[in-house]
């Protein structure tokens, strides 16, 4: 809301934007594993995403307000400046594609790095790109590290240690600046006892931004909590 006076009596504008998507889309994706001797393997992956497009539905509304005060209470009066109904276009998402490597060696150790892109600069917004985004790329490396999953006598050798970084170049373009992203994380993954279910801790520290070009730097860290339960169900019982 824009206040245009600030004067006891003064007029506001609001501006009211719908945007309503329907329709559906096929993501692909293949995984292959490539055995080393022993108990070493490497997964290779990718994921593709072609284009897609919806049926896009976009409402728009002008409200101006009137507002004064009579004696001791403060009255609003509206006025519709400009009403445009639901419009039907289209709407195209960016081309997406992404691949991944991970060298496994079984109950031990796990090495992953991942690359994603999206070419926002060509998506479609009822016919029209829009000049603030821009094409999308992401790398990630993480690892985890378990120094023995069967320990019957450390527990500490049975947590799963783990860490990663992060480096992406975001879809946002301001002021001709493209918004970059790089974080690192940390964290643990507790074994329940006498269960294979685990609860993970995990921290994230960052930055995304520049100072440059008029715009904010922004320092971040974030701590998540998760809890994967393990059980075995639709198992008929033998004995009561």
């Amino acid at each position: 809301m824009r206040n245009i006076s600030s004067a006891p009596n003064y007029y506001s504008i609001q501006k009211y934007e719908a945007f309503r998507l329907r329709d559906f889309n096929l993501n692909f994706g293949v995984q292959a594993t490539l055995p080393l001797k022993e108990d070493k393997h490497i997964v290779v992956a990718a994921v593709l995403e072609s284009q897609p497009k919806f049926a896009g539905f976009y409402s728009d509304m002008n409200s101006k307000y009137l507002t004064y005060t009579v004696g001791t209470s403060t009255n609003t009066d509206r006025d519709t400046l400009n009403f445009q109904s639901e419009e039907k276009s289209n709407i195209q998402l960016p081309l997406s594609y992404g691949f991944g490597v991970s060298y496994v060696k079984e109950n031990t150790l796990e090495v992953n790095l991942d690359y994603y892109h999206q070419a926002w600069s060509k998506a479609k917004f009822f016919g029209s790109v829009n000049p603030i985004l821009t094409d999308l790329n992401k790398f990630a490396l993480g690892a985890e590290w378990i120094p023995d999953r069967f320990s019957i006598r450390s527990y500490l050798n049975r947590i799963a240690y783990r860490a990663g970084l992060k480096y992406e170049k975001s879809y946002l373009m301001l002021n001709n600046q493209q918004i970059n992203d790089f974080g690192i994380s940390f964290g643990v993954g507790l074994p329940v006892y006498r269960s294979n279910s685990t609860i993970n801790i995990s921290a994230e520290l960052g930055k995304r931004g520049t100072k440059q070009h008029n715009l904010v730097l922004e320092n971040y860290a974030k701590i998540n909590l998760s809890v994967n339960l393990y059980d075995l169900w639709f198992i008929q019982r033998r004995f009561d």
